[in-house]
């Protein structure tokens, strides 16, 4: 089933809630913006805080797929900032990742956000 119509979205009215839906991540804020009930894909603003850093390794379920609105946010040593794009395909493995600054990030999901429990790529 696809997502419901919605003809506009003021995003800056909508609250920021702690961690994303799924369970991971439950150190930044987001705004769900648009979600599927029954596939999980989804359009969502992630607030990294400044000085945020994950020294686990995190690998989701989902692929996700960013474009960084504010800020830098750094994954794996490649550093994100402003009018950067990126796409990691389910599975993905984050060795680190920070923001030093603080970031906001458009991100798009393909499925719920999980954290997978296989970490064999590290």
């Amino acid at each position: 089933m696809a997502r419901p119509w919605i003809e506009f979205l003021y995003a800056q009215q909508l609250p920021w809630t702690e961690g994303l839906y799924g369970g991971a991540r439950d150190d930044v804020q987001s705004k769900t913006l648009s979600i599927d009930d029954s596939a999980g894909d989804s359009s969502v603003l992630i607030k990294y805080p400044a000085g945020w850093q994950r020294a686990d390794a995190e690998a989701l379920t989902a692929e996700e797929e960013f474009y960084i609105l504010d800020g830098d946010l750094e994954i794996n040593g490649q550093t994100y900032t402003r009018d950067c794009y990126g796409c990691f395909p389910a599975g993905y493995m984050r060795n680190q990742a920070r923001s030093k600054t603080g970031c906001v990030a458009l991100t798009f999901f393909d499925s719920e956000p999980n954290v997978s429990d296989d970490l064999s790529n590290t």
